[in-house]
């Protein structure tokens, strides 16, 4: 029980182990049965997450990932991670605390926060730099809409967060964002503001506080307790600096520098059982600080701009001081119109470990080939975003559950960004139930169809005997009956 939780409308309890989610149902948290599957890092990578793992609904699939080839592999070695999308924004407004702490009481592996900068160079989590999307700012700041905001010689107009200080960004509210659906509910718009960097860390790290021992947070999955980490996204940092002169990665290292618990959090060289970090072989997930017993890092940095990767990482690596060798990895996110072949030369550029494109970039034949390419290399895939509503999801499946399946088990992706966390971790705790019986199945179900049918026809058979022979004896008896009848 955690006496500080924080409290808001969709929870009545802080109990760790039960759930009240925005719809008012109490049900067992995820949190309470997930250690049963979480198994050693290293089988993860060897099975790639449950790749080539075939799946019962293949005939709806696109014809390239489905057949033969891909039932190589038929058991699910790790669970795939589950990102909670701005926290569980089905359920509640994204980026609110109130949110994120949803995703955390569903069980997801992070919590992504979008960070943007005030003008005072603080970093706030919003997923557009124009708060009028989200926001009440036009009814609470009406003068400070702007037209002239440049990019790439783009003219942009909006409420531009790096034009309000701290203390303006507080006084504004937030509403659910996706509403044309009519699948999410707008009855907590306009009750949660939007939190700081600062803030959602402290949040993480109450989260993460053992109810005995007090240790903090650690490694995801470290020691098979729930320990979900901090996957942020510096939101186009190239735009901002261009309009403001604000360096958004400086503004982030900074905040990692400075935060008291961000060095127990996320640097603690303690949780790594080398001192050398250096001259530990290279892992296929993240850099060379969390090779020793291939563990998540607790701490995961992604952007669309690969330089700004770059950038924080050679930040990160020259001050031993604050981070003591221990480098967060990196992925640099795409748009399904950069999923191409080239996209590996802006990941070498990057230095990145791992990928995030749009999750219609591997629904293809080139989806294909990404897989196969970032299996080779090593690189992680954590394609985005699982949403509920049925018009999200690719047209040969029938719904978010299946979809998120297919990814997992049919494509092999390594973890996948859910704004429904709680579909998530009930795919990635499933697994693929994959076995050899499944490449029969088809078969035993054709024998099954006919032993049916024989079985029907065997009874229909027997009782249209025995009608026919009470027919005939009905007819000799009526017969009879008629002979006496005249004869007598």
């Amino acid at each position: 029980m955690r006496g500080s939780a924080v409290f808001f409308l969709a929870f009545t309890s802080t109990n760790r182990d039960i759930v009240l989610t925005a719809l008012g149902k109490p049900q067992q948290s995820p949190n309470a049965f997930s250690n049963v599957f979480r198994f050693p890092i290293s089988d993860f990578f060897e099975g790639r997450g449950g790749v080539n793992c075939a799946s019962k609904h293949s005939h709806m699939l696109p014809s390239f990932w489905s057949g033969r080839e891909n039932k190589e592999n038929i058991q699910m070695l790790q669970r795939p991670l589950v990102i909670g999308h701005r926290g569980s924004s089905y359920n509640l407004p994204e980026h609110t605390l109130a949110s994120y702490r949803l995703a955390l009481e569903l069980g997801a592996d992070y919590i992504e926060p979008d960070l943007v900068p005030t003008s005072d160079g603080v970093l706030v989590a919003c997923h557009s730099i124009d708060l009028n999307i989200t926001t009440n700012v036009a009814e609470v700041f009406p003068d400070r809409y702007r037209l002239d905001v440049s990019h790439s010689g783009e003219k942009y107009s909006g409420y531009f967060v790096q034009d309000f200080a701290l203390q303006e960004v507080k006084q504004l509210r937030v509403r659910q964002r996706i509403e044309e659906t009519n699948a999410r509910t707008n009855i907590y718009d306009w009750k949660f503001d939007i939190p700081t960097l600062d803030e959602i860390i402290n949040l993480l790290e109450e989260w993460n506080l053992d109810d005995g021992d007090g240790d903090i947070i650690g490694l995801v999955g470290r020691n098979g307790k729930v320990k979900p980490g901090l996957y942020p996204e510096l939101k186009v940092p190239g735009w901002i600096f261009e309009d403001s002169a604000i360096i958004v990665e400086d503004l982030l290292i900074n905040a990692l520098r400075l935060h008291p618990a961000a060095g127990r959090l996320f640097f603690n060289p303690n949780h790594f059982p080398h001192d050398n970090f250096v001259d530990v072989p290279r892992m296929s997930y993240g850099p060379q600080s969390y090779v020793a017993t291939r563990p998540f890092p607790p701490l995961v940095l992604q952007c669309f701009e690969g330089k700004s990767l770059k950038y924080m990482r050679e930040k990160i690596v020259a001050d031993v001081e604050h981070f003591r060798g221990v480098v967060p990895p990196s992925v640099l996110l795409f748009e399904k119109k950069d999923c191409t072949a080239e996209l590996w030369n802006d990941v070498d550029i990057a230095n990145a470990d791992g990928i995030g494109p749009d999750k219609h970039c591997l629904l293809n034949e080139t989806g294909k080939q990404i897989m196969k390419e970032a299996k080779a290399r090593g690189v992680a895939v954590h394609p985005w975003t699982e949403r509920l509503e049925t018009k999200f999801v690719l047209d040969t499946l029938t719904d978010a559950m299946m979809e998120t399946k297919y990814l997992f088990c049919n494509v092999g992706v390594d973890g996948l960004f859910f704004e429904n966390v709680d579909v998530g971790v009930q795919a990635s705790q499933a697994g693929c139930s994959c076995s050899k019986m499944q490449d029969w199945g088809w078969i035993i179900g054709l024998c099954m169809s006919f032993i049916a049918i024989g079985l029907f026809s065997s009874v229909y058979s027997m009782r249209r005997q025995k009608f026919q022979v009470a027919e005939t004896s009905v007819e000799n008896e009526t017969a009879a009956i008629f002979n006496n009848a005249v004869y007598s």
